[in-house]
């Protein structure tokens, strides 16, 4: 009588094994991405508030302030202005 099958749990360790690997790879990218990504905005941020500032200079009797529409911390002041990031993104171009 010839034993049987015993190849196939040699295939799935194997399989196991590489497929581990395969992950291991794929979580190194995602960190190396991740932080390119982080860098990518941080700088994206640093250049959103050299504009701000530099429009903070065209116009001393406002506030301007990176935001999205209303906040309620401006409730109750004059002169505060909320400029959008999308906008300032524009405006380097």
């Amino acid at each position: 009588m010839a034993i049987t099958g015993v190849n196939n749990y040699n295939s799935v360790y194997e399989s196991t094994y590489a497929l581990s690997k395969k992950e291991a790879a794929n979580k190194e990218e995602t960190k190396e991405t991740a932080a390119a990504q982080k860098s990518a905005e941080t700088a994206k941020n640093s250049r959103n508030e050299e504009c701000l500032k530099n429009l903070q200079k065209q116009v001393p009797y406002m506030k301007l302030q990176i935001g999205y529409g209303l906040n309620t911390n401006n409730d109750g002041k004059v002169n505060v202005v909320d400029v959008n990031p999308k906008l300032l993104e524009k405006t380097q171009i």
